[in-house]
């Protein structure tokens, strides 16, 4: 959980609100959102706050080139990373390792 929370904080701080996007990066934003509610209220924050702004103040908001596309990255990795550990968790028990008798210790 740390790990995933500390993602989406640095994406954030890297590529700013405006790593999240629904609207422009839609494809990014689908595996964002597997980190949680805070990628939510991050596009919100974008979409009603950052974007409404006048032209000067706007260029503050926005992340430039490849800042803002690591940022997004960072975002995304921890969705993904966050619904590989719920699909481990719904595969359940696994098979023992191939090789090893019932009565081994491990």
């Amino acid at each position: 959980m740390a790990g995933i929370l500390g993602l989406v904080v640095m994406g954030l701080l890297i590529g700013g609100v405006d790593a999240v996007d629904s609207v422009r990066d839609r494809l990014w934003y689908l595996s964002q959102l597997g980190a949680g509610p805070l990628v939510i209220v991050a596009d919100l924050v974008n979409q009603h706050v950052a974007r409404t702004l006048e032209a000067p103040a706007i260029h503050h908001t926005q992340g430039l080139g490849h800042i803002n596309a690591i940022g997004t990255l960072y975002v995304a990795l921890a969705g993904l990373m966050n619904i590989v550990a719920l699909l481990d968790l719904l595969r359940g028990e696994s098979a023992p390792a191939p090789g090893r008798r019932s009565g081994d210790r491990t």
